[in-house]
Parts: C-alpha cells; structure tokens; sequence
C-alpha cells in the first residue's frame, strides 16, 4: 500500500509540474508579446520625434514668411494633451509590470515600459519646442515696429479698435 501512495503522489505532482510549465510557456509568450509591441510603440515614437526635430530645424532656416498659428497651434497642443493621457496611461502599466509578482526585472517589462515613457516625453519636448520654433519665427517675421506714444483719446479709442 506504501507504495501505491507514493506514485500516487508522485503522479499528482507530475500533473501540477506539467501545468506549471505550460503557465510558464504561456506567461513567457506574453512577456514577449508584451515587449514586442512596447518596442514598437518606442520605435514610433522616435521616428516621430525625429521628424518634429526635422520640421524645427525647417523653420529655423525659413528666411522669411510667417506660419499660420491659428491652426497649427492648437493641433501641437492637442497632441502634447494626447500624449500626457499616454504618459499617465504608460506610467500606471510601469508600475503594475513592476508590482506584478509573476514579472522578474530581468523579464525586461519593466524596462521596456521605461523606454517608452522616456520615447514619449521626449516627443512631447519635441513638440514643445518646434511650438515655440513657429511662435518664436513668425514674431522675428513681424518685423520690429517704431513705438508709438498714446497721446490722445482718439489714439487710444483706434488702438482698441484695432485689438
């Protein structure tokens, strides 16, 4: 009967060390898959920051003419709002790939969700200063004005008028 028992038990753990290792599999196919868009989503991100580095360059060499703010303004600003909601979104997986007990740091979540945070705030650098770029040229565009002293009240009432 000892015997018996002792395969018994020797069979349950067979399946339990079966199951742990297809969990294992199924969890480093996840890890995997897991990075593998991470590095994509990073790899975008640099490109488009690359190509915001090319368009500030572009205005810094632009001799003349002026950049139209009104439309272009707001889309940076809507795209930096886009990309704090996907720092905040990022940050908060950063931390449960850090605080998940199945992960190990050399699993290499946790550094990849790093890299694209670090990608994406880069970005929104990027944006900020080709922002700034445009702001910036379109006012070295505009000329320098002669200052003009306000003496009467019909040169305040056309300067309001002209606001």
């Amino acid at each position: 009967m000892h015997i018996i028992t002792q395969i018994d038990r020797m069979e349950r753990m067979s399946d339990y060390l079966r199951g742990e290792a297809v969990r294992s599999l199924d969890l480093l196919r996840q890890i995997d898959g897991t990075i593998e868009a991470l590095v994509l989503i990073r790899r975008q991100m640099d490109g488009f920051n690359e190509l915001v580095g090319s368009l500030i360059k572009q205005v810094h060499a632009q001799a003349s003419g002026t950049y139209t703010e009104d439309e272009l303004i707001p889309s940076l600003e809507q795209s930096q709002d886009v990309l704090k909601r996907l720092h905040a979104d990022f940050e908060m997986r950063h931390k449960c790939a850090k605080d998940a007990p199945e992960l190990k740091s050399e699993d290499g979540v946790e550094d990849a969700y790093g890299e694209v945070i670090e990608s994406l705030l880069r970005y929104s650098d990027s944006l900020e200063r080709l922002k700034w770029s445009v702001l910036e040229h379109n006012a070295d565009m505009e000329g320098h004005q002669e200052p003009h002293l306000l003496t009467t009240d019909k040169d305040i009432d056309d300067l309001f008028d002209n606001l």
